[in-house]
């Protein structure tokens, strides 16, 4: 069990690492750079909302995007790099994902995920030999 802890420890220290060399800034407001790809953006949370704003200095294309967060139902709308608008609503009910809109050539897209449950290995019902289950739901 010792080990699983040091592991775990150790690996979310080298994740962290990762993520501060690629991204600066604070919780709310971030600038990030992605060296494989071009890509440089900038992501603001403000409140329920997300704001999203790119450039590829290689190809000097631009996007942007802003997502919407009421509830169980995430609805975002973007601009895609060239130019086009495309949207979408992503809806989570239980381990269910549901997402549906328009993509950025104007074709309608509706798809539906299950998610599994995750085992809950910190928590054990002394009532019951079974371990418990948890809603694996990011409402996020």
């Amino acid at each position: 069990m010792i080990y699983r802890v040091v592991i775990i420890c150790l690996f979310s220290l080298f994740y962290a690492e990762l993520s501060v060399a690629n991204c600066i800034g604070s919780g709310s407001i971030k600038t990030c750079y992605d060296a494989n790809t071009g890509n440089s953006y900038t992501v603001s949370e403000l409140g329920n909302s997300t704001y999203v704003t790119g450039t590829n200095a290689r190809t000097g294309h631009s996007w942007s995007q802003t997502s919407n967060h009421i509830g169980n139902t995430t609805y975002t709308n973007g601009i895609d790099a060239e130019g086009k608008p495309w949207n979408s609503t992503t809806t989570h009910i239980g381990n269910t994902i549901h997402q549906s809109g328009f993509d950025s050539d104007g074709n309608p897209f509706s798809n539906t995920q299950v998610q599994q449950p995750v085992l809950n290995e910190s928590y054990h019902d002394s009532s019951s030999t079974e371990p418990s289950l948890l809603d694996d739901d990011d409402d996020d």
